[in-house]
């Protein structure tokens, strides 16, 4: 994985990566924009959401990789105090 920006005053993030695959497929790579937010959507909270992006440096090559097309995806963190563990809820 190649973090290509990180801006932890505003929680965002690009990096790229590569999924390697079996001989008979064509290698597949993903460009996600990371945003990551304290406190939300409630104090205690934080959550994550992730989506493809562009980037100059990272242009789609269709010779080398298929890129995934990753739709908006999300992640809210938080203790569970029921479990005294941590609480996951997936956001569709």
């Amino acid at each position: 994985m190649t973090i290509i920006k990180d801006n932890p005053k505003t929680g965002e993030s690009i990096f790229y990566y590569q999924i390697k695959t079996p001989n008979y497929m064509q290698t597949r790579d993903a460009l996600v924009l990371k945003k990551t937010m304290e406190d939300f959507p409630r104090e205690g909270a934080s959550a994550i959401v992730q989506t493809s992006t562009l980037h100059p440096d990272f242009p789609e090559d269709i010779r080398k990789c298929i890129r995934i097309q990753q739709t908006i995806y999300g992640l809210v963190v938080e203790e569970d105090e029921r479990t005294n563990g941590t609480r996951l809820s997936w956001v569709i």
